[in-house]
C-alpha cells in the first residue's frame, strides 16, 4: 500500500482494543502456548493469592501439605489465635468487559472448642 505515510494502517481499528483486553490477552496466550499458559497464569496466582495472605497481621501462612502418597492439602492455611483459615486459590479466566464476578462461599460461625492447650500453637505437620 502507499500514500498513507510510514507507521500502521488499520481499517478496522475498533478490532485492536479486545486483542490487548486481559480476555483478548488470554485467549491469544491459549493459542500460542496451548492449556500450559492457563496452568502457569494460575500457578502465578496461588503465588500471588499467597504473597497477599502473609500481608494478614497477627496471623501465621502455612504453604500446602504434600503428603507421602502426593496428595495435597488446601494451598494455604493461615492461623489466627482464635481461627484457623483453610485457603483453596482457583484462578479463572477473566470475565468480559463490564461483568463482575464475585464468588464467595461462607461457612456458619461455630464456637471455638476451648482446651487447656494454647490454639495458636498449632503448626502443621508433614506425614
Amino acid at each position: 500500500m502507499s500514500g498513507f505515510g510510514a507507521g500502521y494502517v488499520a481499517p478496522s481499528s475498533h478490532l485492536i482494543v479486545p486483542k490487548g483486553s486481559p480476555l483478548g490477552l488470554y485467549y491469544m496466550g491459549i493459542a500460542h502456548v496451548g492449556n500450559d499458559f492457563a496452568k502457569e497464569r494460575g500457578d502465578l496466582f496461588e503465588q500471588y493469592a499467597g504473597r497477599q495472605l502473609g500481608q494478614l497481621a497477627d496471623a501465621e501462612i502455612h504453604p500446602e501439605i504434600i503428603y507421602r502418597d502426593e496428595r495435597r492439602s488446601v494451598d494455604r492455611i493461615v492461623v489466627f489465635d482464635d481461627l484457623v483459615l483453610l485457603v483453596e486459590v482457583k484462578s479463572t479466566r477473566p470475565p468480559p468487559p463490564n461483568s463482575y464476578v464475585l464468588a464467595c462461599w461462607t461457612v456458619p460461625a461455630q464456637p471455638c472448642a476451648r482446651s487447656s492447650t494454647p490454639t495458636s500453637s498449632w503448626k502443621p505437620q508433614q506425614h
